[in-house]
């Protein structure tokens, strides 16, 4: 997500952690997020919404069964739903 926040700078990143506080904080503590919002590693996939809240997907492939795909499969609804795509390609 760090990475995605750099490289998508009109996308907002915030990943929810469900787990409990303690684990939300310790990612804190581990990665000091400067380009998203504190991050649990999204195993079990993403929520995508527009700016509007509205959802695009309520849930993306899960990294814990696709690895890799599941982020391109994050930055394929970029493209197609918000016409994003990483700066450093522009």
């Amino acid at each position: 997500m760090e990475e995605w926040g750099r490289l998508y700078s009109n996308v907002r990143f915030l990943s929810v952690c469900v787990e409990a506080i303690g684990v939300a904080k310790e990612f804190d503590r581990i990665f000091r997020l400067t380009n998203a919002v504190n991050c649990q590693l999204g195993c079990s996939g993403y929520i995508v919404s527009d700016a509007n809240g509205c959802f695009v997907r309520r849930k993306t492939k899960a990294y814990l069964d696709y690895v890799e795909a599941a982020f391109s499969h994050i930055e394929k609804l970029l493209l197609e739903h918000f016409d994003q795509r990483p700066q450093s390609i522009r």
